[in-house]
């Protein structure tokens, strides 16, 4: 296809993984398991050229559920995953539920699309889109409340937000703007 733009990762490039799934619960690029339920939208990864966040909303039915870093008991609302925007150069674009695609509030009618800037917007399955951005950053989203979001070892020690660090160490991945690493998630991504 002609302008299409691959990424490709160099011979031996390593990459790592962050997870957002379930109500949420979250595995950072460190491999730290957490839960966390909120209801805002709140910042992924915050890197010098791209900011990536999730908009969680009240999930639907009743959920109890006991996890290693909290715990959803009756008359608690669970929350879920409902979008993603991913913030670049002064472009949004912003990947919704039933993969649904805006590139600077306008809604993108045919897939894979290149989006400014240099951001690649493919379904790679009926089960799952991505977004390729510069410097081999993908996300990985669902389109109902699952997402993924992949980094280069080049990025170790240059982000922060729910999804940690990425500094190979777990003491530091509730580490707020201010630069006070925080004890639980609820008090970190509230700051």
């Amino acid at each position: 296809m002609p302008g299409k733009v691959v990424p490709c990762l160099a011979e031996g490039q390593i990459l790592t993984r962050c997870s957002i799934v379930g109500d949420p619960h979250y595995t950072t690029f460190d491999g730290l398991q957490y839960d966390f339920a909120g209801h805002c939208s709140y910042t992924l990864v915050q890197q010098e050229d791209f900011t990536i966040e999730a908009e969680n909303v009240p999930c639907g039915g009743a959920l109890s559920w006991q996890g290693a870093e909290g715990h959803y008991g009756p008359g608690q609302a669970s929350s879920c995953t409902k979008s993603l925007t991913i913030r670049s150069q002064g472009h949004v674009v912003r990947l919704r539920q039933r993969m649904e695609v805006l590139h600077d509030s306008e809604e993108v009618a045919r897939l894979p699309a290149v989006l400014s800037p240099g951001i690649l917007v493919t379904p790679v399955s009926s089960l799952w889109l991505t977004a390729s951005l510069p410097g081999g950053v993908t996300v990985w989203w669902d389109g109902h409340s699952r997402a993924h979001v992949d980094l280069p070892r080049q990025y170790r020690g240059q982000v922060a937000g729910l999804c940690g660090t990425f500094t190979q160490q777990q003491g530091d991945e509730f580490k707020t703007p201010e630069g006070d690493v925080e004890d639980n998630p609820e008090e970190f991504a509230n700051k």
